[in-house]
């Protein structure tokens, strides 16, 4: 897969992330996202978009996991997290955006992978008001995309 993304430019440098494309090896798009629309009621702020390989805990490459950080001057950073597997032919959203970093996930087994933990779950930090709440989800990257079965939060 190839991603693409389409950024503004800032006066000072660097850009936001408008819009993530990703084309498969026939070049054909596969996934297409507005991130302003995915952003929005968030607060805003300069938005950088990472993506990963993303394995189960037995290691197997099974999706992608898009990080969304949001930085403002003088804030902390916001994370939210997004899994995107491959259906019918292209890339769908499995999940709506998750709060939280990807600090918490180990590395998988190829170079700038994660992995999901014992139980496949998604352990993800989430700052609230200075402190690091640990959010804790399942997660079924084999479910139906956007069915609740797709990810359910583990409650403490």
């Amino acid at each position: 897969y190839v991603f693409q993304t389409a950024r503004t430019t800032m006066s000072y440098g660097g850009g936001t992330v408008k819009r993530v494309r990703v084309q498969d090896d026939l070049d054909r798009v596969v996934y297409d996202e507005d991130v302003d629309a995915l952003m929005a009621g968030r607060p805003a702020g300069v938005v950088e978009m990472a993506a990963h390989v993303f394995e189960d805990h037995g290691k197997r490459p099974r999706a992608f996991l898009f990080a969304y950080t949001s930085r403002r001057q003088g804030e902390r950073p916001a994370v939210a997290l997004r899994i995107v597997a491959p259906r019918e032919g292209g890339l769908v959203a499995l999940t709506p955006l998750l709060d939280g970093s990807t600090s918490r996930l180990p590395a998988g087994s190829q170079e700038g992978s994660l992995r999901l933990h014992a139980g496949n779950q998604l352990i993800a930090g989430v700052w609230r008001n200075s402190v690091e709440e640990i959010v804790r989800y399942r997660v079924d990257l084999e479910c139906d995309p956007g069915t609740p079965a797709c990810f359910q939060r583990i409650d403490r």
